[in-house]
Formats: structure tokens, C-alpha cells, sequence
């Protein structure tokens, strides 16, 4: 398939992911081509890995068969989850329970994101991923963590004005044509002539969604790639995006990014309180 006017644009944020930490999923997913359609939402082999090797320590305890009993009942759960389950097991893990022989019932979260150990996690994007829903759609780009889809780009031509407009619609469609992928997805980014990100939800939750720009701390630009970020993004998945219920329906929050910066600036306060206590305490 020849390429299209705007992919120039989509190859240059691609660019700006990769400075950042993000890599091709070509090497992870096996035979991957773009434009051809991924038989699964999941990556599965990608997230049984990213499973026995999060948990590791946990698992060494066990035998080899129920290691990988663990693994497949972690696996099956979050591959029915709804989207308020989805986004609890990215938090804080799995609820899995197995009887062991000779120890009777044993029940743990198994975890699908090492958020105290960056380097435990695999980040990759996927480039015109096709997906099989109530019909085939193309986004621009999936973001997956341990190879669960956790935030979709899509990017319009920045020249053309309130194209960011244009790129939150073809969101918004995707949440409807594409449901079982979306209670994966955790964010959206519009990319245009501005960035915004925002929640997403399947199409069928009928909530208000609206749409923010990041700004990069003491300017005025906007730079969804910084809210991207391995790091960033773990810490907002883990603290900044959590469900309510509203007169709205069941709505999906995501924190602004002043919120972000003011709650960073306070822990950094609290930090420094805590380790001037510590050295006194020392002393």
C-alpha cells in the first residue's frame, strides 16, 4: 500500500516515541506487516512473557506446571476483562487462586506492569495495526506496554486547522467500531495542529470524554510525547486515570496536566520532608 500525504507526519511522531523509549513492535510481534489484520487484541505472547518475568521471584516458589497454571489464569482473566477490571489489573494486578499440592489454596495479584523496575517492562508501538470489530479499521499507531494496547494515536495534517478536531473524531469512531480493543485502551492522542490526549472508552459507555492538551512545564506548548513517556505514562496509568459515576454515565478521569505538576511538586515537598526528618533523626 503506497503511502498517503499524512504519513510523513505520522513517521515524524514516531521519530519523537522512539527518542523517548519507544521501539517498533516489529520485534515482538512475529510476521507483523502494516496494514494486515492482528488476529488479537492482546500480544498474547508478549504478555505471557512480560507475566512470568514481572513476577519472577513470586513464581520461582512454585513448580514448573503451576507456574504456568498462574500464568494462563492471569492471562484468561484479563483477556475478558471490562474496562473498570482492565484498568484495576494495569494498577494493581491480577487476582489469580490455585490449589498447590501439599499447601492447600493460594491466592495473589499477579502483576502485568513492574511499575518500581522500568527496565522489567517492554514499550512498543505498532504502525497501522488493522483490527477486526463491528468493521476493519486501521489507526495510525497502537502503544503497548508487556503487549497490552494501552493508548492510541492517531495524526492529522498539523497545516490544516483544527485537524486535532479531525483526529479526536476518528478516535471516537474507532471506540465505537472497535469495543473489545478499548477496554484496553487507556488514552487517546489527537495529533494535528495541537496535541490533545484523552480518556477513552468503549463506544457503548456513553460518558463525557473531553479532550486536553499537555504542556510542558513552565511554557505554554502543548507535547503529548512527554506525557508518553515510559516513565510518565506508568506513573499516570498507576495514579492519574481512575472511573467515577456521574450523571454522565460511567466516566473515565484522566488528571489535566497542572494536576499532574502539582501533585509531583508535592510529593517531591513531601519527600524532602521525610528525608530532613530521617537525617535529623540520624544525627
Amino acid at each position: 500500500m503506497g503511502k498517503g500525504p499524512e504519513d510523513a507526519y505520522l513517521d515524524d511522531f514516531v521519530r519523537r516515541l522512539e527518542e523517548v523509549g519507544w521501539v517498533d513492535g516489529v520485534r515482538y510481534v512475529v510476521g507483523f506487516r502494516e496494514h494486515e489484520v492482528l488476529p488479537s487484541y492482546l500480544i498474547e505472547g508478549v504478555v505471557r512473557d512480560s507475566i512470568r518475568r514481572v513476577n519472577g521471584q513470586l513464581l520461582s516458589q512454585f513448580s514448573a506446571v503451576d507456574r504456568e497454571v498462574i500464568v494462563n489464569r492471569a492471562f484468561d482473566t484479563l483477556r475478558i476483562a471490562l474496562p473498570e477490571d482492565a484498568l484495576e489489573y494495569l494498577k494493581n494486578g491480577v487476582p489469580v487462586s490455585i490449589g498447590v499440592e501439599g499447601r492447600g489454596s493460594w491466592s495473589a495479584r499477579i502483576k502485568l506492569i513492574d511499575y518500581d523496575n522500568l527496565s522489567s517492562n517492554v514499550f512498543f508501538y505498532l504502525k497501522h495495526p488493522r483490527f477486526m470489530g463491528l468493521s476493519t479499521k486501521e489507526p495510525d499507531l497502537i502503544l503497548y506496554i508487556n503487549g497490552i494496547p494501552i493508548a492510541i494515536v492517531e495524526v492529522k495534517d498539523p497545516t490544516k486547522f483544527d485537524s486535532h478536531r479531525e483526529a479526536i473524531m476518528q478516535i471516537r469512531t474507532y471506540e465505537r467500531e472497535l469495543p473489545d480493543l478499548f477496554r484496553f485502551i487507556q488514552i487517546g492522542v489527537a495529533v494535528g495542529d495541537d496535541e490533545y490526549y484523552m480518556p477513552t472508552l468503549p463506544g457503548s459507555y456513553d460518558a463525557r470524554r473531553d479532550a486536553y492538551r499537555w504542556i510542558i512545564e513552565g511554557t505554554n506548548n502543548s507535547d503529548a510525547v512527554q506525557l508518553l513517556r515510559p516513565e510518565t505514562l506508568l506513573e499516570f496509568i498507576k495514579y492519574f486515570i481512575y472511573f467515577r459515576s456521574s450523571s454522565y454515565g460511567v466516566e473515565k478521569i484522566v488528571a489535566r496536566y497542572n494536576q499532574y505538576y502539582a501533585v509531583k511538586a508535592i510529593m517531591r515537598r513531601v519527600n524532602d520532608y521525610l528525608r530532613g526528618l530521617d537525617d535529623r533523626n540520624r544525627g
